[in-house]
């Protein structure tokens, strides 16, 4: 038993405000929740829907979504009626951007019957698939339709969106030149970065930058200066653990080299380890201004057909998306998904990063996560996210900052709230292939 460890169980995720803007790309599986949405939420979506334009590989599988959307297309074509309306083939355009083919999302989008083609949410998805095959002007000049055709709701992160590809038309190079004059203070290398006012800072922000920028860059998530840009607002929001996290992304996921970047990514990165061996008390000062509606900016179900076939006799993947479909109702209610109720007590694997429960470097057991903390006070991860790894009695591992694979027997726990919520027993560690 670990109750060394205390959790509060935090409240599920409420429902969905009935007016939330469905901008950017549109499809009806994908139900949007109101921006701006909690970083962690929303940069764990922000990475599944980058992957999901992924094709997988023999070292590396599919991500789960890009297997959801591949699923939905084959179904959407094997149904096609004679006359398909405007939402269906929206739809099949936003679904084909999403898995990364923006040449059969236009095709899609040209082939459309004449009475559909200037369908709001056509138009919006054609526009971002045009936009990511290279199509600039007619990107542009669509999105300039979009604007027009646009809902009250809609139209003014529409024309947010028109804007900014104006102005990176205009400027396509590596640098973060952005139609946010604020933002432009943080670029100069004089200034000392730390000692800025951000409150002023945030004062002179455009309304609903924030909420925007979140918009913008998960519509066009390859585009690694729109999550610089998000970085960079974390920081003016005085979440610099977050900014740190953001900018080491920009650095090592998508290879930005810009001076500016990587200056801001080392100083907020000592910023942020210097956060972290402060007293708990201190820690609430730099978890940033609280000001979100939401905690993921997708609310997605699912899908159970496409989860892998569970094998008795055999070491089963665990995906992360059934692990956190877990649900605590109160006092201490898990409520499991299925596919994680077939698997108790059988042998699994999946990867993560391991968080020790002590100071120790060499341990019998830890924490599993499937992304890594920078500061545990600042991010401490729901209940359910954390799994604890415990090995053989006289086996030890030496805590790694880098992802591995555990293998072992899964263990949900449905009775004992001072546990852990699962926990792998008689695990091996190794480094993921």
């Amino acid at each position: 038993m670990h109750n060394s460890l205390v959790f509060i169980t935090a409240s599920v995720l409420g429902n969905i405000l009935a007016n939330s803007c469905f901008a950017g790309i549109y499809i009806t599986s994908d139900t949007p929740a109101p921006f701006p949405c909690q970083w962690r939420g929303y940069l764990l979506e922000h990475r599944a829907v980058r992957l999901a334009a992924v094709p997988g590989n023999r070292v590396n599988a599919a991500h789960p979504l890009r297997e959801q959307y591949l699923r939905k297309v084959t179904l959407l074509e094997a149904s096609k009626p004679t006359s398909e309306s405007p939402i269906r083939i929206a739809d099949h355009v936003g679904m084909y951007v999403r898995l990364g083919n923006y040449e059969k999302a236009v095709q899609i989008a040209r082939a459309a019957p004449r009475s559909a083609s200037e369908h709001f949410a056509i138009l919006a998805n054609h526009t971002i698939a045009l936009w990511e095959s290279g199509n600039t002007r007619q990107a542009i000049e669509m999105q300039q339709q979009v604007v027009r055709s646009a809902s009250a709701a809609d139209r003014d992160y529409e024309n947010f969106q028109l804007k900014w590809m104006i102005h990176r038309a205009k400027n396509p190079k590596e640098t973060l030149l952005d139609p946010f004059a604020p933002l432009e203070a943080l670029m100069d290398p004089k200034v000392d970065l730390l000692k800025l006012d951000q409150e002023k800072l945030r004062k002179n922000l455009p309304d609903k930058t924030l909420p925007h920028v979140q918009q913008l860059a998960l519509t066009f998530p390859r585009d690694g200066r729109l999550l610089w840009m998000l970085g960079e607002l974390a920081f003016i929001y005085n979440d610099i653990r977050t900014s740190a996290a953001i900018l080491d992304g920009c650095v090592t996921e998508f290879a930005l080299g810009d001076a500016n970047l990587r200056q801001h990514r080392t100083l907020l990165r000592a910023e942020a380890d210097r956060i972290a061996n402060l007293p708990d008390k201190d820690h609430q000062q730099y978890r940033g201004v609280a000001m979100f509606r939401s905690f993921r900016p997708t609310v997605r179900k699912l899908d159970s057909q496409l989860l892998p076939e569970i094998r008795p006799n055999e070491v089963n993947e665990l995906p992360w998306m059934v692990v956190n479909e877990t649900i605590i109702k109160p006092p201490f209610e898990p409520n499991f998904h299925s596919h994680l109720q077939q698997l108790d007590q059988k042998k699994v694997a999946l990867t993560g990063y391991m968080r020790p429960l002590t100071n120790d470097l060499e341990v019998g057991g830890f924490m599993l996560l499937e992304f890594p903390v920078g500061c545990w006070f600042c991010e401490t991860p729901e209940p359910t996210a954390i799994i604890y790894v415990e090995l053989p009695l006289d086996k030890s591992v030496t805590i790694m900052t880098n992802r591995v694979r555990v293998t072992g027997t899964l263990r949900l726990n449905k009775d004992d709230p001072e546990d852990f919520i699962y926990s792998i027993d008689n695990a091996l560690i190794s480094r993921p292939d």
